[in-house]
């Protein structure tokens, strides 16, 4: 995948839902590297809340998880987790 085919993605994804679009983290990982940090640079994206829920891939019942986050004190980052 090259950083093009990042933005057809995109472009294509916000014309089929005709409003904001939510980019999840398997999407990116998929990404050229440095791809997200370039999106983010130019405005293409914009980061957000974090994700309150999250849906479940654990069986076929694809339920929706609550996210649980942990801040720490430092320059550690907040985590987030799903019990």
């Amino acid at each position: 995948m090259t950083l093009n085919d990042v933005l057809l993605s995109l472009l294509e994804a916000i014309w089929a839902a005709d409003e904001a679009h939510l980019v999840s983290w398997d999407t990116v990982q998929r990404w050229p590297v440095g791809a997200l940090d370039r999106m983010l640079e130019t405005g293409i994206l914009v980061v957000t809340t974090p994700a309150q829920t999250v849906e479940c891939r654990g069986c076929e019942n694809h339920c929706f998880m609550e996210v649980r986050h942990l801040t720490v004190e430092g320059k550690r980052p907040v985590r987030a987790f799903v019990v």
